[in-house]
């Protein structure tokens, strides 16, 4: 079927389209010598809600990098506090930490949105902390949400809005939504959500952290190696990984440009 791309073909494609290694990312500061050095050769700062803390996704991408990116010096962080955009935007040791210089990625999960699709919030937290990791010379990566289950249409909503948000600042959006979406289509057994419909079980923050993990290195998902201490199958880890590099071949996570 179409939706299992071709190793090689798909490797192609994200070549063209990916947003680059954290190498390529900390060349951003070359010439910059007033900058601090990230302190890894991928240095990931993730900030959100729940949807961030569950399942520890930081960790799991974090092992992912170091499992699947040997010869790159990894780290991984979560600030400790739960919120959305805005409230991290008000918030000046978040500020002060994504000035710092140390990330060459900076993850942004926890835009509002509206489930009736009646209310449009600000984006003014998203802007924020978008011009505060430009500034710092790290990429920021937007995290657009999944749908709530038995509510597709929130895919497409979710995402467009954070791609107005990209399309205004030149972020890149990771398309988690539309991986889930695959995943869910392809295989409709499979369980990604929590009990409240709303969460992640573990096997959906692993899909999330290989979404993030493509959006990062350009290496396919599909690609990566299983990890046997994940309690997950290895059947469904390359799955998961074939339903990320779909959604990011079709979805471009770095297309935008301001």
């Amino acid at each position: 079927m179409r939706l299992y791309l071709l190793p090689v073909l798909l490797t192609s494609v994200l070549t063209l389209s990916s947003c680059g290694s954290g190498q390529s990312s900390s060349s951003i500061n070359e010439g910059e010598s007033t900058s601090p050095s990230p302190e890894a050769d991928i240095a990931v700062l993730m900030m959100g809600n729940s949807h961030t803390a569950a399942n520890g996704l930081p960790a799991l991408l974090e092992t992912l990098l170091r499992n699947n990116q040997p010869t790159q010096s990894i780290m991984v962080e979560r600030i400790p506090a739960s919120g959305f955009l805005i409230d991290h935007a008000d918030s000046s040791s978040t500020l002060d930490n994504v000035a710092s210089g140390k990330w060459t990625h900076v993850v942004l999960q926890g835009q509002k949105y509206s489930q009736s699709f009646q209310i449009e919030y600000p984006i003014t937290g998203a802007l924020t902390l978008i011009e505060a990791a430009q500034n710092a010379k790290a990429l920021p990566i937007m995290f657009p949400e999944w749908a709530q289950i038995n509510a597709p249409q929130e895919t497409d909503y979710i995402h467009n809005i954070h791609e107005n948000i990209a399309l205004q600042t030149g972020a890149c959006v990771a398309p988690i939504g539309y991986a889930w979406e695959h995943a869910l289509t392809i295989n409709p057994e499979i369980t990604l959500h929590a009990n409240d419909g709303n969460h992640a079980v573990l096997a959906g923050s692993f899909l999330t952290a290989l979404v993030i993990y493509e959006t990062i290195t350009g290496h396919a998902a599909e690609l990566t190696v299983p990890d046997t201490s994940f309690d997950i199958s290895e059947s469904q880890q390359i799955f998961l990984g074939q339903m990320a590099s779909y959604a990011v071949a079709n979805h471009p996570a770095c297309e935008y440009g301001n």
